[in-house]
């Protein structure tokens, strides 16, 4: 009976969710570590409103979400922020964030009077989205990495 047992392999302790920017990265990081690419469902209503659905369990699991916010930017980061939420309200351990691209990098400093400074307002919405680190490539200033209050 405890041969039985040993050959029941216990999940993993972190999965990996894409959104539709990077699946082909996702696959490849999965394939590398010799995991499967966690089930994700994300769709649009026809107003393109996001919708997601977490399609296995991640209760107690590390998330790691590969999505670029490549063009189109707005889409791409609500996308990783919804699939965060699901990730958030059906219990994950932490969430990550993999960005392979991390838009608004122009907009990481007020440009006027009266004007919005976006990259800090990315890492807010991430944050509130339950994202507890970022994973960026090549962030063009080292002050953003101030915007995230994690």
């Amino acid at each position: 009976m405890k041969a039985e047992e040993d050959m029941v392999s216990a999940p993993a302790k972190f999965v990996i969710v894409s959104g539709s920017a990077n699946r082909g990265l996702a696959m490849e990081i999965a394939h590398s570590l010799d995991v499967e690419v966690g089930k994700c469902r994300v769709g649009r209503f026809p107003d393109t409103e996001i919708n997601v659905q977490l399609d296995e369990p991640v209760r107690e699991r590390e998330v790691f979400i590969v999505q670029s916010s490549c063009p189109p930017v707005d889409q791409n980061v609500m996308e990783a922020f919804a699939i965060a939420d699901a990730c958030r309200r059906a219990g994950a351990a932490s969430i990550r964030w993999v960005a392979p691209y991390l838009g608004y990098a122009r907009s990481d400093r007020r440009q006027g009077q009266r004007s919005a400074i976006m990259g800090r307002l990315v890492a807010d919405f991430a944050e509130r989205a339950g994202i507890w680190y970022v994973i960026a490539v090549d962030l063009d200033s080292r002050h953003r990495e101030g915007f995230f209050q994690l």
